[in-house]
């Protein structure tokens, strides 16, 4: 995975202008030539994101889900529905993490689950504002995805360029 957009800096990050996403990550996944499809590109299915599982960062219970987005076709986005197919994760620390743009359909938790870290949520897709297939993960302080205020998002332990880092937040081209 790649981190395409992450950092506290707008030219890391444009989603530091907003402030719920302002410690969004957009992932993606490249080859060694930084390309994110194969062929053409002009089909889901090229991409190597797309269909990817995608897993829970931590225990939490499932606050909120959407599902049944039809993926878009590649380059072509659904602002009217910018999130998508999405998870909404609570955390016993009343933070709320934000996973968007999932496979329509691939969604397998529900509203009011608890789940672990690890825990298989759904895949990766391409709904939602979106142009190509990749995750987008944001942390905030509260459900409203509009109103509330966003959070750097630290992992743990995480293997960056080839090496196990603690306590890390991806920048772009991580």
């Amino acid at each position: 995975w790649y981190t395409y957009w992450g950092g506290t800096d707008k030219r890391e990050n444009y989603h530091v202008a907003s402030t719920p996403q302002q410690g969004a990550f957009d992932f993606f996944i490249v080859d060694k030539n930084d390309k994110s499809y194969v062929r053409s590109g002009t089909r889901n299915e090229d991409y190597y994101a797309f269909g990817k599982p995608i897993y829970a960062v931590c225990d939490a219970v499932v606050y909120d889900v959407n599902t049944g987005v039809e993926d878009n076709r590649p380059s072509q986005m659904n602002p009217i529905e910018a999130m998508g197919n999405y998870v909404i994760l609570k955390t016993v620390n009343e933070e709320y993490i934000f996973y968007a743009h999932f496979q329509n359909e691939s969604i397998k938790v529900k509203k009011g689950d608890t789940v672990k870290q690890g825990q298989y949520l759904g895949n990766c897709g391409n709904s939602g504002n979106s142009s190509e297939a990749h995750l987008h993960l944001h942390i905030q302080d509260g459900p409203n995805v509009i109103a509330d205020v966003g959070a750097r998002c630290f992992f743990t332990s995480l293997v960056v360029n080839g090496t196990l880092t603690q306590d890390y937040s991806p920048v772009k081209g991580d």
